[in-house]
Formats: structure tokens, C-alpha cells, sequence
């Protein structure tokens, strides 16, 4: 009997778990740094390709630095436009689909 409600524990935590896991924002990192130009609005939809961070290059044109990896809706931008970013920093959040 004892087997059976560690058992039942141990599988509810699991489920509890893997909501919350599922909750959490997921975080977006640029893959090159430089000056911000454009940035997505928080609260927008976005789809797994979508672009989400636009940098100036130095040829005076424009590039993107971040992509979405996954489907679901902007919950945080983390930088403004005119905004300096380095590659790897974390530009935007996303609450999956």
C-alpha cells in the first residue's frame, strides 16, 4: 500500500512538473550583436522562424540577431531600440503554445 502512494505522489509531482515546465517564458538569445533597429511588440504571436530583433550592419543595412525557436506569444522584450546588444544576450521571452 505504501508502494502504491509513493507511487501516486511521485506521479503527480511529475505532471506538476511538466506544466510548469511547459509554463515557463522560454528565453531568445541574439546570434550576433550590434545596434537594435527594430524590436517586436510584446504581447505578439509569433511562429517558429519569426522575426523577433533587428540589428544595423555596418554596410547601413539591416539584419536580423534573433529568430523564434518555437510557437507562442511575446511576454517579455528585454531590449529597446538603440540599444548596443552582444551575440548570445538574452533579447526576448516567449510563453510557448
Amino acid at each position: 500500500m505504501r508502494r502504491i502512494y509513493l507511487a501516486a505522489v511521485l506521479l503527480i509531482l511529475t505532471a506538476a512538473g511538466g506544466l510548469l515546465w511547459k509554463c515557463m517564458p522560454v528565453p531568445v538569445n541574439a546570434v550576433v550583436g550590434g545596434k537594435v533597429t527594430w524590436v517586436i511588440p510584446k504581447g505578439s504571436e509569433v511562429r517558429e522562424g519569426s522575426e523577433l530583433v533587428r540589428i544595423s550592419t555596418l554596410t547601413g543595412g539591416e539584419i536580423a540577431a534573433a529568430r523564434s525557436k518555437t510557437e507562442g506569444t511575446v511576454s517579455e522584450v528585454c531590449v529597446r531600440e538603440g540599444d548596443s546588444i552582444v551575440s548570445g544576450a538574452v533579447v526576448v521571452r516567449i510563453d510557448k503554445k
